[in-house]
């Protein structure tokens, strides 16, 4: 299953995307290919008011009927503060 994620920076701070992970649970793997577009979170930072978008992969079981799809950007700054994004949807 292949997805574009974007992140939009709505804070006063810049985000450094490396720190964003992303996880496809319930037995899923992130596909990592580069030819086909799927390189993985930016190795960028993202200046306040901006967004950026990537392309994604997860293969899932075959036995998969739902999907659920976690981003968790991660706050360098010492405030630790995150809040995860969960995506849920069919797989079809």
């Amino acid at each position: 299953m292949a997805f574009s994620v974007t992140v939009r920076n709505d804070s006063e701070s810049t985000i450094d995307l490396t720190m964003v992970s992303l996880s496809c649970p319930d037995g899923a793997d992130e596909i990592f290919d580069t030819d086909a577009g799927f390189d993985g979170t930016p190795d960028t930072h993202l200046l306040p008011g901006k967004s950026q978008t990537w392309e994604v992969a997860c293969v899932f079981p075959k036995t998969a009927r739902s999907a659920q799809i976690e981003i968790t950007p991660t706050d360098t700054s010492g405030s630790g503060w995150y809040r995860t994004a969960i995506f849920t949807g069919q797989v079809r």
